[in-house]
């Protein structure tokens, strides 16, 4: 299966080509002055260097540097040249930013990217537009932006990319646009679930038109989408489809002579037999990979500390512990020095199974101390299993603090009727029974002394405790902002595609209803207190939030002026979604063929046991009884929410619309 290339006498071939394409770029530089180039003498050099940045793209003579170092050289041509050609500079950096980010360098990779979209603004404004060109800078954007902590400018990229060709229906363009939708559905928001079975029908679908429809080419294309289902059905477990997408990989590289992609192929195969029980010809295609990377300097990838890995998952299998740990640690190494995610987790995880099977378990037992470290603050199963865990010794604390009490007073108990019974029976031995009480008293002294520094303990405990449960319910409030964040995103990314304004405006409501809930969870995680929320300033966000997705900031001005109250989550969640709901009505409805306009919200507490929520407008006012425009599902949801609250709803016209929600302040279990 694998292909057989002698490293000994590539390696020695490259370093020539590469010695003499130096000097060669060396000497043309010193004997072509830019500034005596005409600007056709100038394009003609520019390509002849990207040629040659082609060519040490390519097996045997692959070599990474020279690659990068022609793309500059070229580069650097351009720019010295006046006046400046900013398209070919557009193209350049769009080509190398694309480089970069195939060979794990995704850094380097958006300051390129960030290159072409300056270069590509400068021929927009010189009136010649390419929307070929833009399309691939901003899809090259999305990726390279895909780790640097803000996944919505990365989205917000792709779909940009995706509009410019959304009424387009020509069969090229569409593979294109279902390819690098499910590539970077595939990719976007590690923590999604979903991702892979999102993918998965825009991958299929830009394949069958690749292989049957779209002529030319396709090798690179059809490579990309084979690699990403060949890896989603490994990781499904499906082995026929998985074979049969790295049978079609497999018969591309000869021709696309990419050993990234090669090395890849190799150690995900290998990985792929492994798990099946074939652990030597795993090894034989693992071994070809690392043997691959070794001799054109990909060491420094994630798919060379991932083979790594895999070695060492199968030198464990066949009994070899000490070869096994090597690997491991190797793999380690060199995840902690580029950066990679999960490395160290793997190793620990690995080393506690390994020293298992050997018999060891006082190491398994250290190493595994080590793994849970490592993955508690990742696992939010984990994390709510270890809260309720917690909750139970707390309990336990409590009543062996309750029991010990207890026995102190009955110590004294015992102690007083000792003493009573020998002053009353025992007149005669006064002496003696108050010598025997006072050694009672100083045994009970140093019990109560043990006991007193147990509980100390157990308080210091119990303390700790409490910090990490408070340190564990922000990370699940956060976490739960972080997945109402991705469903908003979505619901962004799907009314994107509908044509139908009131669908569009029902997904933006509900996008609403689930930024109110977002709002609260991020106040939760933000605010010392984990069960309350301060509305006032949750309703100044709220307002901005709906403003801002109205686009009605700067005609229409919402005035919270209320006292600081605090209401607990569950009531909170249904107050906010009744003021959003009223205030989008308010929005929609209130200020039709006005300019301007002002709406209040306030939360009073006319009484000890009651709240007043007011949402107030100066629209045109609401006919009451008229029934009530669009879906009436907003005004369905208020009722339902006002019923769940045992509150009383009232609309009133004064200069405008004002609701009234009055409710009792609801019991805490």
């Amino acid at each position: 299966m694998a292909h057989k290339y002698s490293f000994l006498p590539v390696a020695i071939l490259i370093s020539i080509c590469c010695l003499l394409c130096l000097v060669l770029g060396q000497a043309v530089a010193q004997t072509t002055p830019t500034a005596n180039l005409s600007p056709v003498q100038v394009a003609a050099l520019s390509q002849t260097y990207q040629q040659r940045a082609l060519w040490f793209r390519d097996m045997p003579q692959f070599n990474r540097d020279s690659t990068i170092f022609y793309y500059h050289k070229s580069a650097a041509l351009l720019e010295a040249s006046r006046p400046r050609p900013y398209r070919p500079l557009a193209v350049l950096y769009d080509h190398l930013s694309h480089y970069y980010y195939w060979n794990y360098d995704n850094e380097k990779a958006r300051l390129a990217v960030g290159k072409a979209r300056y270069c590509y603004a400068k021929v927009v404004g010189a009136g010649q537009p390419d929307q070929r060109l833009q399309y691939q800078i901003l899809v090259n954007s999305a990726f390279a932006s895909l780790d640097d902590q803000n996944p919505r400018r990365s989205l917000a990229f792709m779909l940009q990319a995706l509009g410019l060709f959304s009424g387009d229906q020509r069969p090229n363009v569409q593979a294109m646009l279902l390819k690098d939708k499910g590539l970077f559905y595939s990719q976007y928001r590690n923590g999604l679930e979903s991702k892979g079975s999102m993918s998965l029908p825009f991958l299929t679908q830009s394949r069958r038109l690749y292989e049957s429809v779209v002529s030319g080419n396709n090798d690179q294309p059809l490579s990309e989408i084979y690699k990403q289902l060949a890896w989603h059905y490994n990781v499904k477990g499906q082995a026929d489809s998985c074979d049969y997408y790295f049978d079609r990989l497999h018969a591309l590289l000869p021709r696309l002579r990419n050993p990234v992609l090669s090395s890849w192929y190799y150690s995900l195969r290998g990985n792929t037999l492994s798990r099946r029980g074939q652990q030597g010809e795993a090894r034989r295609l693992i071994l070809h990979s690392v043997a691959l990377m070794k001799t054109y300097r990909l060491t420094f990838s994630h798919i060379y500390s991932f083979s790594l890995n895999l070695l060492g998952v199968i030198a464990q299998k066949e009994g070899r512990y000490n070869e096994a740990i090597t690997y491991f640690t190797a793999s380690n190494e060199l995840s902690a020095q580029n950066g990679f995610g999960q490395g160290t987790g793997n190793f620990w995880e690995h080393l506690t199974d390994l020293y298992e099977q050997k018999g060891d378990y006082k190491k398994a037992l250290a190493y595994y101390k080590k793994l849970a470290e490592a993955n508690l603050a990742n696992t939010e199963a984990r994390s709510l299993k270890n809260l309720r865990e917690n909750e139970l010794q707390l309990n336990i604390l409590n009543q062996k603090k309750q029991l010990a009490e207890q026995q102190t007073e009955r110590n004294s108990f015992i102690a007083a009727i000792i003493i009573t019974a020998l002053v009353t029976v025992l007149l005669g031995l006064v002496l003696f029974g108050l010598y025997r009480n006072y050694r009672l008293k100083q045994r009970a002294n140093q019990q109560l002394e043990t006991l007193n520094a147990e509980l100390a303990t157990k308080n210091t405990l119990l303390d700790k405790r409490n910090a990490e449960n408070e340190l564990l319910l922000k990370e699940i409030h956060h976490r739960v902002k972080n997945n109402l964040e991705v469903v908003s995103s979505l619901l962004a990314l799907q009314s994107d595609k509908i044509t139908d304004p009131n669908v569009q405006e029902a997904m933006r409501a509900s996008q609403n209803r689930v930024q109110s809930m977002g709002i609260i969870h991020q106040k939760l995680y933000q605010s010392k207190q984990l069960a309350a929320i301060e509305m006032r300033d949750y309703f100044m966000n709220l307002s901005e939030s709906i403003l801002d997705s109205f686009d009605a900031a700067s005609r229409i001005r919402v005035d919270c002026s209320m006292p600081e109250l605090v209401l607990d989550i569950d009531t909170a969640i249904s107050v906010g979604l009744i003021t959003n709901e009223l205030l989008t009505n308010s929005l929609k409805y209130a200020f039709v063929g006005k300019e301007t306009g002002t709406v209040s919200i306030s939360l009073t507490r006319p009484d000890s046991g009651s709240f007043l929520l007011q949402v107030a407008d100066d629209g045109i006012g609401k006919i009451l009884g008229v029934v009530a425009k669009g879906t009436g599902f907003g005004t369905q949801l208020v009722d339902l929410l006002a019923r769940q609250l045992d509150g009383i709803l009232t609309y009133e016209n004064q200069n405008g619309t004002l609701v009234k929600l009055h409710f009792k302040q609801p019991v805490v279990a």
